[in-house]
């Protein structure tokens, strides 16, 4: 679900998959969404007008709006739209960069902003196309910490806002909403070098495997023994996946089952897509991006670069086989 209430809007420079984007050629930071209302702060009141030592958020646009749960300002510190913004601003500022997709979800309960850099442009790499983000996301109904990270999904609604929040990544950074949470907002800056050059190595990374052919019979191998990893008997279960694999490993979207890059490009679309079945999409994001399916992601691409490595995978995948 998207959840853009009545309240909330997106703003984005292309029409998102809900069709409710408010499109704008040239979004800028004083020009925005979010700077058209901001949070405050309600202290609230027992029956003989005594301060209980809560308080509510409440927006300055429009009196009837009200955010979240009641909270303990001394213990909880929201991070306003301004604040917000100014990190932004702040840790992309010096560079050439465009606003992709802003706004708030959840009755603006949630907010984002989606940039594009110089440096994060959309690239291709073994023959795909990857669009990397820059992502902000922060919460005002206390259902969200506030984050920043680097994905290939540009935030633009409440689903694609957890994915990203959930995203694990090396580039990725989360703030709990402390009193001196925004005394930690230089400390972000740095990410941003970091996260171009993450998609700069993955970019590398990507083609050198799109240069190694692989055999189909040794592709087999190679999953056989990735799936394996040290048992000898492999259960049923385990074959299925292992034949799938396979599958995408031929059939999966721009793969041709010739090189590297495509038996990557099989196993992520396996534990991203497939790996968890049934069970929520809360628990399928968790696994793919946090869980067993982001390690075995992981594992994959480190195995693949390491020649040695992928010999032994696949010495052992044949000998599983037999």
């Amino acid at each position: 679900m998207h959840k853009i209430e009545n309240t909330d809007k997106q703003q984005g420079s292309a029409m998102a998959w809900h069709g409710l984007t408010e499109v704008k050629e040239n979004l800028g930071f004083d020009d925005n969404f979010l700077r058209e209302w901001e949070i405050t702060e309600r202290p609230l009141y027992d029956e003989s007008s005594n301060a209980v030592g809560y308080s509510i958020l409440g927006c300055t646009d429009d009196s009837q709006i009200r955010i979240g749960k009641p909270y303990n300002p001394e213990t909880y510190k929201p991070i306003t739209n301004e604040q917000f913004l100014d990190l932004v601003y702040d840790c992309i500022s010096g560079t050439d960069h465009q606003i992709e997709s802003i706004g708030s979800v959840r009755g603006r309960g949630r907010v984002f902003c989606s940039v594009k850099l110089n440096g994060l442009d959309d690239y291709n790499a073994g023959g795909r196309e990857f669009k990397p983000f820059l992502n902000f996301g922060n919460g005002h109904d206390k259902s969200s910490v506030l984050w920043v990270n680097t994905s290939n999904v540009c935030t633009v609604c409440d689903n694609t806002f957890k994915f990203n929040l959930h995203q694990k990544s090396k580039d990725g950074y989360k703030l709990r909403h402390t009193k001196n949470a925004i005394h930690k907002f230089p400390e972000i800056a740095r990410l941003i070098d970091q996260a171009i050059g993450v998609q700069a190595e993955f970019q590398v990374a990507f083609n050198k495997l799109a240069m190694i052919d692989v055999k189909p019979e040794t592709a087999k191998k190679w999953i056989t023994g990735f799936e394996a990893e040290t048992v000898t008997e492999i259960s049923s279960q385990k074959k299925n996946r292992i034949d799938r694999i396979d599958d995408l490993f031929v059939n999966g979207k721009g793969n041709n089952g010739m090189d590297r890059s495509d038996l990557l490009s099989a196993v992520t679309d396996y534990y991203t897509h497939e790996f968890v079945k049934g069970r929520g999409i809360g628990n399928r994001i968790y696994q793919s991006e946090m869980g067993r399916g982001a390690d075995r992601k992981s594992d994959a691409l480190t195995n693949l670069l390491d020649q040695g490595k992928f010999e032994e995978t696949v010495a052992f995948g044949k000998m599983v086989m037999n």
